[in-house]
């Protein structure tokens, strides 16, 4: 790993949340440790076959927590395939075999098979009385941007199923666990935030089945938007904890605390198929902030009472940002 790992931060603060016995899993909504960008750390690694060895650094790195805890992964762009130079070079011996999510499919051992789901491209879990839907925004529904081929454009990816088979075992899925008398609150987490993706026919299973909030990742920074905005869903991205692409903010006003990125860098983005900055999007963000930061979610009441979502600076522990999802506001959905 290079000198720029700022996730450091987040991996000391999520030991300490563990140890003081604060959280019971988490919940790492794509882009896992960034294997394959691996090789433009420097020029010497440009030269070589960095992809394996990155992984398994990142294995290692995470394992003070893995090794304690359920940790659930979700698949990200960064899992797609491999951009070192020699997977071009060495097509069929390097840059195939890591093709098409392979090394993430075969790394991570999610509950697919429990909840129908394929791989660890879409799953479900349950945590007492809340129904967990990790959700894949990469692939197999229309517009995927990862569907025929992966972020370099030169290798195949996606159709981990048959057209419509993955909308519809999403349906399945949130219709199962709003019938449920046993599930209380439906939460799900995806890699991109709907704004980065065809994300329509998600929104309206979510509006229709009663999901309470959706996290996302994908930008290098974090934002909360009202529920209202999207169909009673509260959207959160958290994207903030740290990587190599975020550098270290030396120079900023409290160093070490932002990433210096503005909300109109982090606003300008493909929506939709048509690139444009959306400038007004900070000012749609109920809170928005570029602070390296993690979040803790809580269910008071054994799960049957209020969700508390809290946003934690990376660097000192404190809270940021909070919401909080009451109880008797959020009937579930008679289905």
């Amino acid at each position: 790993m290079s000198g720029n790992w700022s996730a450091s931060y987040s991996l000391e603060l999520l030991k300490s949340l563990m140890s003081q016995d604060e959280i019971d899993m988490i919940w790492h909504v794509g882009d896992v440790g960034y294997a394959d960008d691996a090789c433009f750390h420097t020029i010497a690694t440009a030269l070589q076959f960095e992809y394996e060895k990155a992984y398994n650094g990142y294995m290692n790195w995470i394992s003070p927590l893995t090794t304690q805890l359920p940790y659930h992964v979700v698949v990200g762009n960064h899992e797609a395939e491999c951009h070192d130079p020699l997977c071009i070079l060495r097509y069929k011996e390097l840059g195939k075999p890591l093709s098409n999510f392979t090394a993430y499919n075969a790394r991570w051992a999610m509950p697919s098979k429990e909840s129908g789901g394929v791989e660890n491209m879409w799953y479900s879990w349950n945590y007492g009385p809340i129904h967990f839907i990790s959700i894949d925004t990469s692939t197999d529904f229309p517009d995927a941007p990862e569907q025929v081929k992966g972020g370099s454009h030169v290798f195949e990816a996606g159709y981990f199923a048959a057209d419509g088979e993955y909308m519809k075992w999403v349906e399945n899925d949130l219709k199962a666990a709003a019938s449920d008398p046993s599930i209380r609150w439906i939460i799900a987490g995806g890699h991109r935030p709907f704004e980065d993706f065809n994300s329509d026919q998600l929104e309206s299973l979510f509006e229709q089945y009663g999901v309470a909030f959706y996290f996302a990742g994908h930008s290098h920074s974090y934002s909360r938007f009202l529920s209202d905005q999207h169909h009673g869903v509260t959207h959160v991205v958290v994207g903030g904890a740290g990587c190599e692409e975020m550098v270290f903010a030396e120079t900023n006003p409290t160093p070490g605390y932002h990433t210096n990125a503005t909300c109109h860098e982090w606003s300008t983005r493909l929506v939709k198929g048509e690139r444009r900055n959306r400038e007004s999007v900070c000012a749609e963000a109920e809170f928005f902030t570029d602070a390296y930061a993690i979040g803790k979610l809580t269910a008071q009441d054994g799960g049957w009472g209020d969700l508390q979502w809290e946003l934690l600076s990376s660097i000192t522990g404190e809270v940021i940002d909070y919401v909080t999802i009451p109880s008797e506001k959020f009937p579930k959905k008679k289905i």
